[in-house]
């Protein structure tokens, strides 16, 4: 509940991606503690967790909807849901393989390296997806109006 609460707060002062960013580091951290043998610990990096994901949704689906024009809303969302779905269904079936294989807490480290690894980039380059939105503002504005549906 404190993510979406504060969740329009931080986005409004760091932006979307570095909002994402920064999501993508506290479920880094919120990983990293499930790796602990102490209860108080693993429940903390629950609550942490909770507080990024929150942050996550609101800074992706509000740089969905800022950047997308009105009348293909309805396609990108769709497309987005198949993007992040489908891979989501596989990792979740290498990841009850790799369960049998591999220590969890190696597997949570690995998580913990490629999270931070993207929150990094958005958080230390947030610039670039700025400059991309301007070049595809410039592009709208000179390109010819889509009439397919």
């Amino acid at each position: 509940m404190l993510g979406g609460l504060t969740a329009a707060l931080v986005l409004r002062r760091l932006g979307e991606a570095r909002t994402v960013g920064l999501a993508l580091a506290l479920d880094a951290a919120g990983a990293l503690a499930l790796t602990q043998a102490s209860l108080r610990v693993v429940l903390a990096g629950f609550v942490v967790m909770g507080l990024a994901v929150s942050w996550l949704l609101v800074g992706y689906a509000t740089a969905r909807q800022r950047l997308t024009p009105p009348r293909l809303q309805g396609r990108v969302t769709s497309a987005t849901d198949v993007l992040i779905n489908g891979p989501q269904t596989v990792s979740i079936a290498l990841g009850a393989l790799l369960i049998d294989l591999v220590d969890y807490r190696i597997l949570l480290l690995s998580i913990v390296a490629v999270l931070l690894a993207c929150g990094g980039v958005l958080g230390i380059r947030p610039r670039q997806a700025h400059d991309h939105r301007r070049q595809q503002a410039g592009r709208q504005l000179t390109a010819p109006d889509d009439q397919t549906t």
